[in-house]
Formats: C-alpha cells, sequence, structure tokens
C-alpha cells in the first residue's frame, strides 16, 4: 500500500477556480482504511477491549472514516503522522481520500459530519463500514 501523498493527494479535490490555499479551509473528509489482514492481533496491540462496532468492522471488506475540521490539509497531515487519528486510525491505514465536502466554517462541518457519513454509509455496499466518532 502506498502511504498517502500530501498535499497531492488532496489536490484534486480543490474546486475549481480555487488556489492550494482552499486545501486550508473546513471541510468533512471521507478516508478510505486498508484493515490489516489480523485485525484482531493488531486491534489487541493498541486496545484493551473491542468497540461496539466491531462486528461490523471485521465483516467489512472497505472501511472508510469520516471527520470534519476547520483546515483540511493540517487535519490530514495529523491523520497521516499518526497524530489526532483515532482508535481506529491506530489499526488500519489510510491508503486514500475519499472525498472532500468543503464547507464555510468549522461550525459548518461540524453539523454535517453525521449527516455526510450516514449518506455515505447509505450510498456504499453493505460490506463497507463508514466511521465516524
Amino acid at each position: 500500500m502506498t502511504p498517502l501523498s500530501l498535499p497531492e493527494d488532496a489536490e484534486p479535490f480543490i474546486p475549481e477556480r480555487e488556489s492550494f490555499d482552499h486545501l486550508h479551509e473546513p471541510a468533512v473528509y471521507a478516508l478510505v482504511l486498508a484493515k490489516p489482514d489480523d485485525l484482531a492481533s493488531a486491534w489487541d496491540r493498541h486496545h484493551d477491549h473491542r468497540p461496539d462496532y466491531w462486528g461490523a468492522l471485521e465483516s467489512a471488506t472497505k472501511v472508510i472514516y469520516v471527520g470534519e475540521t476547520a483546515d483540511v490539509l493540517r487535519r490530514l497531515i495529523q491523520h497521516r503522522n499518526g497524530h489526532k487519528s483515532g482508535v481506529l486510525m491506530e489499526t488500519c491505514e489510510i491508503t486514500a481520500i475519499r472525498n472532500i465536502w468543503w464547507m464555510d466554517s468549522k461550525e459548518q462541518a461540524e453539523l454535517h459530519e453525521s449527516k455526510l457519513a450516514l449518506a455515505l454509509n447509505q450510498a456504499t455496499s453493505d460490506s463497507t463500514y463508514v466511521h465516524q466518532r
């Protein structure tokens, strides 16, 4: 797997007529994650219990993480570098950016995060697990 390359992997999501600086705007984002071959062992190395979503995660063939931020490039770099990752990304590797939905403010991103995660979950197959904090 190729690790997330930033800012290059985020550039295709910059709206037309916007500059590179737009990557520092508020957004809701979706990341594609790769589960390790032995998910249970990898999970147990980082955590002492299994979450309520464990069954869905374990049976999923595809995993997507949805988050929100005031500065999408900064947050993606933090995720890639292992900071502000949350429990799921301590176990699963980020492989790609699936989408970035641009917002006018951090507050708007906070309001839309769960709605977009739910919509994404409904738009994907039953074998996809969509995680949102």
